[in-house]
Order: C-alpha cells, then sequence, then structure tokens
C-alpha cells in the first residue's frame, strides 16, 4: 500500500510518500538526491521502499521544499530549510506512532543526513543510518551541475563563462532546468562529510555501482572503524533513464533493519 501525505513545513508544506502500514514503531525516512538524481533514482526507491515495508517496517519518502510535489520552488529554498523540513516530517512521523527512525540517505540525501546528523540525533531517536553512494561535498555537486552548464554552453557555440562567479554575484542561472541562486548554491557547497566527525549511530554506508570499495573511501574507512562499508555490484540508476528496480538492494536492506526491529 503506498499513500501520500503533506506536512506542514516552514514556508510550505512537503510531500511524504509511505509504503506500507505502520505496524511497528520503527519507521524508515528516505533522504532522497537531488535535481535529475531524483528523477531517476525515483522508481527504484520506489521498489526498495515495497520491499522493505513487506517486511513489515513502513517507509516514508520526503520530496524536498521546491521539488517534486512539494510545495515551494527551487529559487526560494537551501540546505538549511531542507533540514527544516526533515526535522518536520520527523515530527509528523512521531505522531503516526513511529518511536525509532532508520535513516536512508541517497547521494545528496546521504550527505544532508550526515552533514546534520547531530541535529537530527538531537531531534529523533534515530536507531540507525543507511548511506547509498553518498557525495562526501556539496561543492562536489555544485561543479558536477557547473560542469554539465558549461558543456550544454558549449555545444551550443557559446565562449567560456565563469558560472559560479556570475552566480555568487547574483544572477540565477538555469542548469539543465533547474534555476540555480547563489542563496541555494551556497548552502550546498557548504556541507561536507569528514573522518574526524564519526556517525552517532549505527551506520551502513552502501557503495552502489561497484564490486570493490575506492580507495578514496580509506580516509573514512580510517577515521570510522564502526561503519560497515559495502560493495553493491548493479547498475548506476541515478545516472541512467529506464532503470526501475536493483534486485541487489532488496535483501540487503531486509538484513540490515532485522538487526533494529
Amino acid at each position: 500500500m503506498i499513500s501520500g501525505h503533506f506536512v506542514q513545513s516552514q514556508q510550505g508544506k512537503v510531500f511524504v510518500s509511505r509504503f506500507g502500514e505502520q505496524h511497528s514503531h520503527t519507521g524508515v525516512l528516505i533522504l532522497p538526491p537531488l535535481f535529475e538524481e531524483m528523477n531517476l533514482s525515483r522508481a527504484v526507491l520506489a521498489k526498495v521502499a515495497q520491499h522493505i515495508a513487506a517486511s513489515g517496517t513502513a517507509v516514508y519518502m520526503m520530496d524536498y521544499a521546491g521539488t517534486g510535489d512539494s510545495e515551494g520552488e527551487i529559487d526560494e529554498v537551501d540546505s538549511e530549510l531542507w533540514l527544516q523540513n526533515t526535522l518536520d516530517v520527523g515530527h509528523w512521523l512521531s505522531q503516526q506512532g513511529v518511536d525509532q527512525i532508520i535513516l536512508l540517505g541517497v547521494r545528496f540525501g546521504a550527505l544532508l543526513q550526515l552533514h546534520f546528523q547531530q541535529s537530527l540525533h538531537n531531534a529523533f531517536n534515530i536507531k540507525a543510518q543507511i548511506v547509498w553512494k553518498p557525495l562526501t561535498s556539496g561543492k562536489n555537486l555544485s561543479n558536477q551541475l557547473l560542469r554539465l552548464k558549461h558543456t550544454n554552453h558549449v555545444l551550443a557555440g557559446g565562449e567560456k563563462v565563469d558560472w559560479r562567479g556570475r552566480i555568487q554575484q547574483g544572477e540565477t542561472i538555469e542548469v539543465a532546468g533547474y534555476p540555480i541562486n547563489e542563496r541555494l548554491l551556497s548552502s550546498i557547497e557548504a556541507l561536507a562529510l569528514s573522518p574526524e566527525l564519526a556517525p552517532l549511530s549505527a551506520l551502513d554506508w552502501l557503495e552502489l555501482g561497484t564490486k570493490m570499495l575506492s580507495p578514496a573511501l580509506g580516509k573514512f574507512q580510517q577515521g570510522w572503524p564502526q561503519v560497515r562499508f559495502s560493495p553493491i555490484a548493479g547498475q548506476t540508476f541515478w545516472q541512467s533513464p529506464d532503470i526501475y528496480a536493483e534486485p541487489a538492494l532488496y535483501q540487503i536492506h531486509k538484513e540490515i533493519i532485522s538487526r533494529y526491529e
């Protein structure tokens, strides 16, 4: 069973999809990716949520303000507002009978979750965390977006432009259909993960789309020895259209969540 709910938050209502019925005191809250990665990931996330729910744990997936079916426009929001959205959805979950939350952050959602984990743990009983292929820095995301803007501009015959500089000077620049302004860009670039700041609850880091862990994760493996890092072979669905399921994720989530039921 899938149902939709609008939850009051700062600057309007955010949309939350619920998968399954709330039969236990534990709920999984998905913090999704951002921009086009969210669109490309939505079907896979829904399939995984349905499999988790079929095992008896309800799953909730939110749309950040200015994205998906939530209210607001993308040029009116920032990462601090998205944190507030998450807090407001968490308070709503407690009203639904969810006494403990398992956070599941995907790509940008994982970065948002771990960067703001102190605020989230202060507000709720976070039983555990799961992350999928986290972005480790908001600067990586902004660089990706601006490279895409540059490539499309050059292919259209344009000359080299300092897009970041123009945004920082107050312009709103359209990138892949999304208006990016200084408020949003700077708030994204302020997010980062540090191996010196250990997770505040049990964490499973799923490195998707690979059979081996990248050496780039070494600093996190060394700094976070209590974290389970797992390579998950499969498709990079957040980069490719027409991928609607990722069966490799079904069993591992059943095993992870069963530890905390």
